[in-house]
């Protein structure tokens, strides 16, 4: 899995959330708020954002390491499974929601 199959999988995943009190999901909502003010509103985001952590917890090791080694070019080696790196949830969490962020306001590359 490497990040764009992991953006895809965070805003399909997202796109079956509809806040209280609205019509549309959050993912919409979200797009059309960068689209009209360049911004959107944390009460959108942070859904997304419980939706990436949820990911993170039901990702393998292995799954982390793919989408990590697609998103960092330094070459370094594959993660350790056997070795504890409480870091990169953390780490990947703020990669992943820079890539939705990019792709919900039309910014990706």
């Amino acid at each position: 899995m490497n990040y764009f199959e992991a953006v895809e999988e965070i805003i399909e995943k997202a796109s079956q959330i509809n806040l209280p009190g609205e019509k549309k999901d959050v993912i919409f909502i979200a797009r059309s708020q960068f689209l009209r003010f360049k911004h959107c509103d944390a009460e959108y985001m942070e859904p997304i954002e419980a939706v990436i952590k949820k990911l993170l917890q039901e990702w393998s090791w292995e799954q982390k390491d793919e989408i990590w080694r697609s998103i960092d070019t330094s070459g370094e080696e594959p993660f350790d499974p056997d070795e504890v790196y409480p870091g990169i949830d953390l780490t990947l969490q703020d990669e992943l929601l820079g890539y939705v962020i990019e792709e919900l306001s039309g910014r990706n590359p």
